[in-house]
This record gives C-alpha cells, structure tokens and sequence, in this order.
C-alpha cells in the first residue's frame, strides 16, 4: 500500500493538499467517504523513501 501524500485541509469541503508539491484539490464525497484514490496527488508525488535505521557503532 502506498503511503497517503493528501493531507486534509478542511473536512468539511473535502479540500486535501500535497504533502510533496502543496497542490490542493478537493475530492469527491460518496456516502460520507472520500472516494477511491483522493489520496493521491494528481500530479503523481510519491513520499520520499525514509532512510534506514542503522546501529551506530561503539
């Protein structure tokens, strides 16, 4: 599963912006739920890979 780039600006209206480029679009609403793929940026922005934990050496 992809990690969600949308963050909810405003619940009421359906209004999300991009974690990445900070584009905003508002999403469709079917039965009080956001439809299928409102989380993705329409621009196609992935999160960036987190780095992995290492143990420092001591």
């Amino acid at each position: 599963m992809s990690k969600k780039v949308m963050e909810l600006v405003d619940k009421d209206l359906g209004i999300k912006q991009c974690k990445v480029c900070g584009a905003v679009k508002g999403s469709c609403v079917k039965n009080g739920r956001a439809v299928r793929g409102s989380w993705q940026c329409q621009y196609g922005c992935v999160m960036p890979a987190r780095a992995p934990i290492t143990k420092s050496e001591g």
